[in-house]
Formats: C-alpha cells, sequence, structure tokens
C-alpha cells in the first residue's frame, strides 16, 4: 500500500517539477528522504519491498517493551510541554498587568 501511495504521489508531481525546472535528481532525493522517514517509523514492515527493504533492516522492529517506553517518553514530554505553555503564559498574563 505504502509503495502504491509513494510511486503515485511521485509521478503525480514529476510533470510539475519539470515545468518549474527542479531537476529529476531532487524528486529522487525527496522520494529517498520520505522512503528513509518511513522506514524509521517502523509503521510497516518494508523488508519485502524493493527500494525499502535495504533501508528497513537498518530499523528493526520495535519489542512491545519499546514501544511502551516509547509512549512513556511521548506523554512526559506531552506534560513538560504543556507545563513550558502554561508557565509562558501565566508569565505574560503577569506581564500584561504590571503595565
Amino acid at each position: 500500500m505504502y509503495r502504491t501511495i509513494i510511486d503515485d504521489v511521485v509521478q503525480q508531481v514529476r510533470p510539475e517539477f519539470e515545468q518549474i525546472g527542479v531537476e529529476e535528481a531532487v524528486l529522487q532525493e525527496l522520494l529517498r528522504l520520505w522512503e528513509l522517514k518511513l522506514a524509521q517509523s517502523r509503521v510497516a514492515d518494508f523488508s519485502g519491498d524493493e527500494r525499502m527493504g535495504p533501508v528497513a533492516k537498518q530499523f528493526p522492529p520495535l519489542t512491545l517493551e519499546q514501544v511502551a517506553m516509547n509512549q512513556q517518553l511521548l506523554q512526559q514530554q506531552e506534560k513538560a510541554n504543556k507545563s513550558v505553555s502554561f508557565a509562558f503564559l501565566r508569565f505574560r498574563v503577569n506581564l500584561h498587568f504590571q503595565y
């Protein structure tokens, strides 16, 4: 499914890139980066994909423990971000009322 989407998008943008003078090498680099990010995300098993298989081998599937740890880290980051946002908002409100 991912391969079909990627190939369709590349085929659809290729004429537009050509019209504005973007070289094929740029499109190929964007494609390579897209595939790399997708493989890093580990959203699917890409080992059977001709292009992404070698890249996917660098990023083996996560264990359940690793997934749980990643979720905990994300939750901690979200809490920290909310705390920072709230502190900044409180600072702005205090600053506003001082003047």
